[in-house]
């Protein structure tokens, strides 16, 4: 196989870890919005799945350093780096842009917002993923997170009781919402990449 095959599946098991680690942040913060509700039985099973995650991304990225490998040219080395670059970017773009709405709403008293709004701005961060590693899924994911978003900021209610007890359903929405996105996007790169190879 190529070394181009090997930097794809090391590339796919990256992905999945960052789902995985991302996926446990959004579902703890799910278990806030449920008040009490289910603990810690709710956490236990998004961790249990973020773990499994973890276990295939980690999987995979053995599974890279098995596979033949070619000699890189200075055109593929350039290639990765600037890859590498671009991702750094995004990433770091991401960061600072929740920094920044978090700490916004925080001011103006409207945390409630908070989940939300990250889940359009992790969504909106797919979008050049998407084109960066020619990804379809990254767009169907960069779209369904900020639908997630937008669901929880216009529409959902942002407390209801359930028999008799209070919940957070537009915080629920984003954060819970946004763990079954990640989820769904590693297990489905984990299978297809574990076909590949």
């Amino acid at each position: 196989m190529s070394m181009y095959l090997a930097d794809q599946v090391k590339g796919a098991a990256t992905g999945m870890i960052f789902m995985a680690v991302f996926s446990v942040l959004w579902a703890y913060t799910g278990t806030l919005g449920l008040q009490g509700w289910g603990e810690p039985w709710v956490f236990l099973l998004s961790m249990m799945i973020s773990i499994l995650l973890m276990v295939g991304g980690i999987y995979l990225m053995k599974s890279s350093k098995k596979l033949t490998r070619k000699t890189e040219d200075k055109t593929s080395r350039g290639d990765q780096l600037t890859t590498q670059r671009v991702f750094n970017l995004v990433f770091a773009l991401e960061g600072v842009a929740i920094f920044i709405v978090a700490f916004m709403l925080n001011q103006f008293n409207l945390a409630e917002h908070i989940p939300a709004s990250i889940a359009i701005i992790v969504g909106v961060h797919f979008i050049p993923l998407a084109f960066l590693f020619r990804l379809k899924l990254y767009h169907w994911a960069g779209g369904a997170l900020c639908l997630l978003g937008l669901i929880s900021l216009t529409v959902a209610p942002n407390e209801i009781v359930v028999f008799d007890h209070s919940i957070w359903l537009a915080w629920i929405i984003a954060s819970f919402g946004s763990a079954v996105v990640l989820w769904g996007i590693g297990g489905t790169i984990w299978v297809t990449t574990k076909k590949a190879i």
